[in-house]
């Protein structure tokens, strides 16, 4: 799946560099770059970790859905400076200095969301966050050497191709007029979502990653919803089998509990009377059950005329019009025979083999029942001693199986049984307590995660920027997101899993990215205007929708919790290019009108001017 994926990513990925750069040369470039990288860091993902897990399986088309922005950047901003009048080698190097060290801070935030995963518990997921944290450093390095170096070679991004891609102010329109409607709608979609947001689920079971339409999937789910099959049973071990006995009555009061297994249940009550009933049983059935001279099996000439019979008494039963439930199962009855006997090929063999299907294992049944009218006796020193080993240890502790009284497939039914058994007795264990205490270890991993994340990026903007204003305008955008997203999983029915809740971390971490370009272009160009005419906001776009497009395609797998993935990276990327490219200018035009005047950061220049060259 995670292959499938990959390949699709690549696709989309690509025919969205043909809208985006219109350009082969350019293309090839950036392409060459990305594959380039991708191989640098699988080798690396080979040399650190030596193999891939369920989780860190996605990181190559993560890192097709990242790498690529930075050559998004790069070679836009490389054609601006064409525009503006720079020759072809200068232009490299003016994208170089204006866009390298947003690229920068960008890889950096995205290596530190995916590191952030490495002190959790979590092995999995810390084991991608090695992966693709290292493979950021390695997306920018390539992108900031070998793409101007294979641009150089290919003699791409000249005037022709600038003029294709030349910068819009569309935005800067809307933004204009527009910016206080946006930023109404955003603060009533926020209260909205903030409602919403409680209502978020946990989906603790990891079975409901698989596909349930799957024949082994399908009867697990079945036995699990019988109290008699359900392989979500809780084990106890007790000192010994009186301890056991004890405890197991206890913990069979709970409301959450069918009931409750030892050695000692295996010895049944009352055997006395048990036993007499089963002499008078025996009496009457063993002979029937041990005919002296079993009959000859049916030949296909007797199983036909038996059919022809049961065929006709059915019709009979069906013809007296007693409309009951039976007469419909019996017309049901009538045209299976039907289409068994009038429509196959051979007749003959088909009963035969209905035959055979039917009554094979009746003889080793009636041999069983045969058997089980010689019982005897049961004591703890007549139970076979293969079965007393999986209940008594050789130490003499005892074991305690716990079965719930209800289907405990579903996360609040599972969670519930595990609790209220731990309640009595905290060292229980089994798969209900596994999964529950896991979902927990995950949730608390996926917090800090968080938490790290944010801090760091916090602190890392606040270093760079050193404005408050400029920090808040860069994660004002990403806590709106987070929120949207949120609430968009609860109104769509879709859970939280052990796979998918990678997003908000990794939301923080690559949603800044965009918001980091508009933020430092701002500061460059002295207003919010001149930042959102220049070719920054199309690369942003354009990097966005190569992301959603890569992380998209995870949505095609077979396997659900990498699907989910997909499904919510692709719902938290598009919500974060919508905050970045409405929201966040919006809020920089009103910043710009409350204050006074258009320029309020950064160099105050005219808007419109385009450096040369070095540092914006």
């Amino acid at each position: 799946g995670a292959a499938q994926a990959g390949v699709i990513s690549l696709v989309l990925v690509s025919l969205l560099l043909v809208l985006g750069l219109r350009s082969w040369r350019v293309i090839v470039a950036v392409l060459v770059t990305l594959i380039s990288g991708l191989i640098l860091s699988l080798g690396f993902a080979t040399l650190a970790i030596g193999s891939l897990n369920l989780i860190s399986v996605a990181f190559a088309v993560l890192f097709i859905g990242l790498a690529v922005d930075f050559g998004i950047h790069y070679a836009l901003r490389q054609r601006e400076a064409v525009a503006s009048g720079c020759d072809r080698a200068s232009a490299l190097a003016t994208a170089g200095a204006s866009v390298g060290r947003a690229l920068s801070l960008s890889a950096l935030c995205a290596a530190i969301g995916f590191l952030s995963f490495v002190p959790t518990d979590y092995q999995g997921l810390a084991e991608l966050g090695i992966i693709a944290g290292a493979s950021m450093v390695v997306a920018l390095l390539a992108n900031l050497t070998l793409l101007p170096a294979l641009m150089t070679l290919l003699r791409s991004g000249g005037p022709t191709a600038a003029r294709q891609v030349a910068p819009s102010d569309g935005l800067a329109r809307l933004m204009a007029g527009g910016h206080r409607v946006i930023l109404l709608a955003a603060a009533v979609l926020a209260v909205a979502a903030a409602v919403a947001a409680p209502a978020l689920r946990f989906d603790v079971n990891p079975l409901n990653l698989q596909d349930p339409e799957a024949p082994a999937v399908a009867t697990y789910l079945d036995l699990a919803s019988s109290s008699r099959t359900t392989p979500y049973r809780i084990q106890i071990l007790a000192d010994d089998l009186a301890a056991a006995e004890a405890l197991s009555d206890d913990i069979a009061m709970l409301d959450t509990v069918d009931y409750t297994l030892t050695l000692a249940r295996f010895v049944p009550a009352d055997q006395d009377e048990k036993l007499l009933v089963i002499d008078d049983l025996a009496l009457f059935l063993l002979p029937v059950l041990s005919p002296p001279q079993p009959l000859a099996p049916p030949d296909e000439a007797t199983r036909t005329a038996a059919t022809d019979r049961l065929r006709g008494s059915i019709a009979d039963y069906v013809a007296s019009g007693s409309g009951s439930e039976a007469a419909e199962q019996a017309a049901r009855l009538s045209g299976a025979l039907f289409r068994l006997t009038d429509q196959a090929a051979d007749p003959g063999a088909a009963l035969a083999d209905l035959e055979d299907r039917l009554l094979r294992l009746l003889p080793a049944m009636l041999n069983d029942l045969a058997l089980a009218m010689e019982a005897g006796p049961v004591t703890l020193d007549t139970i076979p001693e293969r079965f007393v080993t999986d209940w008594l240890g050789p130490d003499g502790q005892a074991r305690i199986d716990v079965v719930p009284a209800d289907d405990v497939s579903g996360t609040d039914a599972m969670r519930a049984f595990a609790d209220s058994v731990q309640a009595v007795y905290a060292d229980a264990t089994g798969s209900p307590v596994v999964v529950t205490e896991a979902s927990r270890a995950v949730a608390r991993a996926f917090l800090e995660a968080t938490i790290i994340t944010v801090l760091v990026i916090t602190a890392i903007l606040a270093v760079l920027f050193r404005r408050l204003g400029d920090v808040l305008l860069a994660l004002l955008p990403l806590g709106l997101t987070a929120l949207y997203t949120i609430a968009a999983a609860v109104v769509l029915g879709l859970p939280f899993n052990f796979a998918n809740v990678i997003v908000l971390p990794l939301l923080f971490a690559l949603g800044v990215s965009s918001s980091i370009h508009l933020v430092m272009r701002r500061r460059a160009e002295g207003g919010a205007a001149a930042a959102l005419r220049s070719s920054t906001p199309r690369a942003v776009l354009f990097s966005a929708l190569t992301t959603v497009a890569s992380f998209g395609s995870l949505a095609v797998s077979a396997h659900r919790g990498m699907s989910s993935m997909g499904i919510l990276l692709t719902i938290a990327l598009t919500i974060t290019l919508a905050t970045t490219l409405l929201v966040l200018p919006a809020l920089m035009h009103w910043l710009e009108k409350r204050s006074g005047h258009r320029q309020t950061v950064g160099h105050h220049r005219p808007a419109g001017h385009r450096h040369s060259g070095g540092r914006p």
